[in-house]
């Protein structure tokens, strides 16, 4: 493979991506690399990445359209949406040509809705009506506090 700047790697990484290419992709990392998508636990290792994207691309049809990408000495940042709607960003640490570490930030709930997959319950937010944090509550146990309308999965105050 050739020795890709960080933003380079990342728009291959795109591609391969986009072809659903788990094994592809698994090569672009570091064998001791992490992948933490922040609405899942951390994956560590090359082949536990690759795992993981067997699993999500056999689970549901990705699609990455790069809406930024930049990129900052050993970081790259790529902003992305889908053809859904749904948006995200990424970060990704290229040591060596290889990533390193990665962090992606996108709302799982919209995710899992738009490919018709079930919610985990412990997933349901409810707005709080004395903040505009979210507060977490377990859906078999709803408080009476909080109307059926209050179900939010995007919150941002204008």
């Amino acid at each position: 493979m050739p020795h890709f700047s960080p933003k380079q790697l990342v728009s291959h990484w795109v591609e391969l991506f986009n072809k659903a290419d788990a094994v592809g992709l698994a090569e672009l990392y570091h064998n001791d690399a992490v992948n933490h998508q922040v609405a899942n636990e951390p994956v560590e290792g090359k082949e536990n990445i690759r795992n993981m994207f067997q699993r999500e691309f056999a689970a549901a049809e990705m699609v990455c359209i790069v809406e930024n990408l930049f990129e900052d000495g050993e970081w790259a940042m790529l902003e992305w949406k889908d053809p859904l709607g749904l948006r995200g960003c990424g970060f990704f640490h290229v040591v060596d040509g290889k990533i390193k570490f990665q962090r992606g930030y996108w709302d799982k709930i919209s995710f899992l809705r738009q490919q018709g997959q079930p919610i985990p319950e412990k997933m349901y937010q409810r707005l709080s009506p004395e903040s505009s944090l979210p507060v977490i509550i377990d859906v078999q146990e709803p408080h009476e506090r909080f109307s059926s309308n209050a179900l939010m999965t995007n919150h941002t105050e204008e």
